[in-house]
């Protein structure tokens, strides 16, 4: 019994963190900052593997990103008054030296880089008796719409395709 609470109480800390992870307010940048900490110290593999496969752009130079939370010790301004890392070689901290590394990470909205949509391969379930009636068919629409911006594809035509091969 105690497993199963512990479960769910682990379940609604990390819905909780999900929320508030992609939030425009201090804790939200406190959290994104611990997140790139700990990613960039103990996962390199799984930041390498973000950037490879979602980012794109380049950076602008602006150095807002060494101003979240607090102003980095390490930037400094050049002749042409243009933020630089002072410590920019090999001691520079991983978290500054993949920002951002996914959509969740980037939080400048004048930054370089943009992000391609992640292609998840978990499958969609819907659960309807988990929903109050009328919200399994937003949320129906809202999968449809994924799945054709993904794949070009909605469940009624992939449905249509698969009965016309199987000669229904």
């Amino acid at each position: 019994m105690a497993y199963v609470y512990l479960m769910s109480l682990g379940q609604a800390v990390n819905l909780w963190y999900e929320r508030k992870v992609v939030e425009r307010s201090f804790l939200g940048q406190f959290l994104r900052k611990l997140r790139r900490f700990y990613l960039g110290t103990f996962k390199p593999e799984y930041i390498q593997k973000a950037i490879e496969e979602t980012r794109q752009g380049e950076c602008h130079r602006c150095g807002l990103c060494c101003e979240l939370i607090y102003r980095c010790p390490f930037l400094g301004k050049d002749s042409q008054n243009l933020p630089y890392c002072r410590v920019y070689g090999d001691l520079r901290p991983a978290n500054c030296k993949n920002y951002p590394f996914d959509s969740k990470d980037a939080e400048i909205d004048q930054c370089g880089y943009s992000f391609k949509p992640k292609v998840d391969s978990k499958p969609i379930v819907i659960q309807p008796a988990a929903h109050k009636a009328g919200t399994v068919e937003v949320e129906k629409k809202v999968i449809a719409e994924d799945l054709r911006a993904v794949h070009g594809a909605t469940p009624e035509t992939s449905q249509n395709t698969s009965q016309r091969a199987s000669g229904v």
